[in-house]
């Protein structure tokens, strides 16, 4: 044999290693997807609609956790999508909840789900506010820059009510 054709099928070799080892990974991938919808479907949906309200509350707070970082609409849209598919299976929970606990557990949990979007929202608000104060007061600190360095007097000076608000908070 010569060395080009040796090349050829050792190359061979490993393309044909890689597709069976692709094949076994789709294989069990598979298995485990099909073994987990079993599971699923055999358990308690009161379960199933906590896990999913847990997910919705993740997702909350990540987009709340998000906005604060980055003023992006996407983030209070994701913010919208999870409070509706937590109201959904927080109704599913409270349709399926059979037994007194679990009846208090559903009223307990939708007074702190109601605190903790509060508690979100306020703290965006809270972020907006702050954000618009500083910007604001950069205008206000470049107005006077300005003026300092054109010589012009402090009493001709014209100061936004923002940075008398700025001034009475600090």
């Amino acid at each position: 044999m010569t060395i080009s054709r040796r090349i050829q099928l050792s190359f061979l070799v490993m393309v044909l290693t890689g597709f069976a080892g692709m094949g076994a990974v789709y294989y069990e991938l598979t298995l485990l997807q099909d073994t987990q919808k079993a599971l699923a479907d055999l358990s308690d949906p009161r379960k199933s609609a906590v896990y999913e309200m847990e997910i919705n509350t993740i997702g909350t707070a990540l987009a709340v956790l998000s906005s604060l970082d980055d003023a992006d609409p996407q983030y209070l849209a994701r913010l919208e999508k999870d409070t509706r598919d937590f109201a959904y299976y927080y109704q599913q929970y409270k349709l399926l909840a059979d037994t007194p606990r679990h009846k208090i557990l559903a009223e307990k949990l939708a007074v702190l789900d109601q605190q903790f979007r509060a508690m979100g929202l306020r703290l965006i608000e809270q972020k907006k506010q702050s954000s618009a104060l500083i910007v604001s007061r950069a205008a206000d600190y470049k107005r006077l820059e300005a003026m300092f360095f054109s010589g012009q007097s402090a009493r001709k000076a014209v100061i936004s009510p923002s940075f008398d608000v700025i001034q009475r908070k600090f």
